[in-house]
């Protein structure tokens, strides 16, 4: 039963060749999933992210413009968020976060500050249907087609 050189106390274990295939299948498979969840995969194509050309800049952390930006606020809250009523303000806002290199210096007239450039039938919302009683959606009496309801 025990080759000759070895005693009676000592075992040994045979390893048949189907049994070292599978174990070395299964020690390539952890590894392949280890590889493929640390690393990641590189067969897909890299991504490449482009920032975008307007409206990330960084934070005011210094409150460098915070005064124009609390006068701009507060002319939309009187004006009820007619912010073409505030369109001064917000120019001036602007002007003050490129002075202070909080963005990149850009020309006003094209971000819409232009002598030509006016804010056209813009008016205010009277609230007349509402004091009519008129409810958003009540006006719909039509059917309704779908088998759940």
């Amino acid at each position: 039963m025990y080759p000759s050189c070895l005693s009676s106390y000592e075992t040994v274990k045979y390893v048949t060749i189907k049994d070292a295939r599978l174990g070395m299948l299964r020690w390539i498979l952890l590894v392949g999933i280890f590889l493929y969840v640390v690393i990641g995969d590189f067969s897909s194509s890299k991504q490449v992210v482009r920032p975008p050309q307007r409206g990330i800049f960084p934070l005011d952390h210094y409150s460098e413009c915070r005064a124009v930006m609390e006068t701009y606020l507060s002319c939309l809250h009187s004006n009820k968020d007619m912010h073409h009523k505030c369109k001064h303000l917000s120019k001036e806002y602007l002007e003050c976060r490129m002075d202070h290199e909080l963005m990149a210096k850009e020309d006003l007239n094209k971000l819409g500050y232009a002598p030509d450039a006016r804010v056209m039938g813009a008016r205010e919302y009277d609230k007349a249907k509402e004091r009519e009683g008129y409810i958003a959606g009540k006006h719909m009496d039509k059917p309704n087609k779908w088998w759940f309801q």
